[in-house]
């Protein structure tokens, strides 16, 4: 404090749990951050519903509904949780109900039984008056409450006289000067219109993304997760302006709960996606699964058909428990086209004279189709032996044959090829 500056006024305040209560509720930031503060709670419960195995809308409608009932609680519950707050601190010594205050012209001073503090008015972030009290929120110190019935005219006037009617104090910093105009308020509620609407919108652009990235250019699913996670920028914008806005004065509370809600639900979709796919991948690698599309053109012959440019392909080889048995050596190739356009493949597996639907094939083939567990009767099914060279027949001789058994499924854009060794005994079919 400049020791030049005159004391202008003092006064002595008490205040009491429903002095506090009323403080609370004129600061909305307050209210969101003991929503945040539960918003951990929902964080968790939710955790714990995904690992329990739900799906992904179980897991963010547990969120969404745990969420919505704090917040509800929060505004409720408000004045209470504020009277509480107020009671226990009191009770700790953390705060006084009582303090002296000395107003000077640059700062003002504080004091109770056991701190001083000066406080510049430049730290005042926000002062709030109703028709009992002023309300001063000072950065990183907390709220003073100024009881108007404890203060004389003369500091009432000198009060108002340093705030504007958006409780901005005029002598900030010149950053802040012009905080409360009007220029400002209709630039700060353009930005944050743009900033809800696109927030509104980042879920459809981030499953777009993903669409995109894993269609047109290939990409791998892990990859393209991360590019879901990237559109969290958009609603941690919203909750950091929406919060600090505010503050300001500025009512930004539908940037905040669009924030939290759909960034989780960014957050949980595409941490989910990710998660699952590095584990596909790591279990993939383990179990011996070749993920190259191009590595299906070396059963292309055997298959018979036009292929797509582009699809995912997973190649199994199962270990053999015995040589013995009466399928062993055996290899799944599986093709998913879902995002491929298919329509010359089923128009020649159609037409061709080594595909037949499955509703049509005699059931004696069953015995070569050991592990296609698929009954739709539209599927096409294709049996090549190749120790015979021949499509769709049932050997005339007992002995060891390669078998090819494929099932194509048009509706779902799915190929399955399964190969292996078969010890073929003439009559136990």
């Amino acid at each position: 404090m400049n020791e030049q500056s005159p004391l202008l006024y003092t006064c002595d305040c008490t205040i009491t749990a429903y002095d506090y209560k009323k403080a609370v509720l004129c600061f909305p930031s307050l209210y969101w951050f003991n929503v945040l503060t539960l918003s951990f709670i929902s964080l968790i419960v939710s955790a714990i519903v995904a690992i329990t195995g739900s799906n992904l809308i179980t897991t963010l409608s547990t969120f969404i509904c745990m969420q919505i009932f704090f917040m509800i609680y929060c505004k409720v519950k408000a004045g209470d949780i504020a009277e509480r707050d107020f009671s226990n601190r009191l009770k700790k010594n953390l705060l006084s109900s009582e303090y002296h205050l000395e107003f000077y012209d640059d700062c003002f001073i504080r004091q109770t039984t056991n701190v001083t503090a000066r406080i510049a008015y430049s730290d005042i972030k926000k002062c709030v008056e109703n028709e009992i009290a002023f309300y001063v929120k000072i950065a990183g110190y907390g709220i003073i409450i100024l009881p108007k019935n404890q203060c004389s005219p003369e500091i009432i006037t000198f009060i108002r006289g340093r705030y504007n009617d958006m409780g901005d104090n005029p002598k900030k910093k010149i950053k802040d000067k012009s905080a409360g105009t009007a220029a400002f308020i209709k630039s700060k509620k353009r930005r944050m219109m743009i900033l809800f609407i696109l927030t509104l919108l980042c879920v459809h652009g981030a499953l777009g993304t993903y669409t995109v990235a894993v269609r047109y250019f290939d990409l791998q699913r892990w990859i393209a997760s991360v590019l879901i996670l990237i559109w969290l920028i958009i609603p941690i914008l919203s909750i950091i302006y929406g919060f600090k806005y505010n503050s300001a004065g500025l009512k930004c509370t539908k940037n905040i709960v669009a924030g939290f809600i759909l960034g989780f639900i960014l957050l949980a979709y595409g941490g989910l996606s990710f998660i699952a796919s590095i584990v596909s991948v790591v279990q993939n690698n383990m179990d011996g699964y070749s993920s190259e599309y191009s590595d299906i053109y070396g059963y292309s012959s055997i298959i018979n058909a036009d292929l797509p440019e582009n699809g995912e392909l997973q190649i199994l080889n199962i270990p053999d428990a015995d040589s013995e048995s009466l399928y062993h050596d055996c290899t799944i190739i599986s093709a998913d086209y879902q995002y491929e356009d298919t329509s010359a493949l089923s128009d020649s597996i159609k037409n061709s004279d080594t595909w037949q639907q499955y509703k049509d094939m005699d059931s004696a083939f069953q015995i070569f189709m050991p592990f296609i567990y698929y009954t739709d009767k539209n599927a096409y099914i294709s049996i090549y032996n190749k120790t015979l060279n021949s499509y769709n027949v049932i050997p005339d001789n007992s002995g060891e044959y390669e078998i090819y058994s494929m099932m194509y499924d048009s509706k779902n854009k799915y190929m399955e090829i399964q190969k292996f060794n078969f010890n073929y005994v003439k009559g136990e079919s």
